[in-house]
């Protein structure tokens, strides 16, 4: 008679962390430019940062940093419409193959936390952590981790956890976490726990991890 071994895991349902790089094109110009932590210093003598492809026609904006948003600045806006409300703007060719390198990397960066890492979209990646956050001090714990550590390293991070894979559209749309996702930002990172020497130990985080800034990828 065959013995039937059902994992522990059977049980249990999905947890997906995903993870979006809304700035994934300009964040990877900034780093290059200034360096992993580039975030630390204030870059004012610089114009924003937006890229540019043509569609329909037409060139238009296809991602913009911060500072770009903050001067109204829309995705989809022609460019020429753009230099006419800032003429300095530091305007780039789009290159999908080098966001989809970086996209890439990041993925390989996150089997730290889980080996179940696939690409959403152009920007997002989806980790399956299933059972895994138990060994590192909750959900919220291993986001605050990842969030903060993506952030040294120079990149605008937001997260959604969910059962299902591929839901950010829907819940980054609701305020409340509706759509069964709980919407998390990098600048949420102050309301989570710290985490503890214990915690950190399982997640492979060393003592040097805390004190300096992730020298790469």
């Amino acid at each position: 008679m065959t013995a039937c071994f059902r994992s522990p895991l059977a049980h249990r349902q999905r947890r997906i962390l995903t993870l979006v790089f809304p700035r994934l094109s300009t964040d990877r110009i900034a780093r290059r430019r200034w360096g992993m932590d580039w975030r630390s210093y204030r870059h004012h003598d610089h114009p924003p940062i937006v890229f540019a492809g043509r569609h329909a026609d037409r060139m238009c904006l296809t991602a913009l940093d911060a500072a770009a948003e903050r001067l109204n600045l829309k995705l989809g806006q022609g460019v020429s419409e753009a230099r006419a409300i800032f003429p300095e703007l530091d305007v780039m060719d789009e290159d999908d193959d080098a966001d989809a390198a970086l996209l890439m990397a990041l993925s390989d960066w996150c089997d730290r936390y889980t080996p179940l890492v696939t690409l959403e979209g152009r920007n997002g990646l989806s980790l399956d952590i299933t059972g895994c956050a138990d060994y590192g001090g909750g959900e919220q714990v291993l986001f605050g981790n990842a969030s903060r550590r993506l952030r040294q390293m120079g990149f605008d991070v937001k997260g959604t956890l969910a059962s299902l894979p591929g839901v950010w559209s829907d819940s980054a749309s609701a305020a409340d976490g509706t759509c069964g996702g709980a919407l998390f930002r990098s600048s949420d990172i102050r309301a989570f726990p710290e985490i503890s020497q214990r915690h950190s130990s399982r997640l492979g985080i060393t003592a040097s991890d805390h004190g300096s800034l992730i020298r790469g990828l």
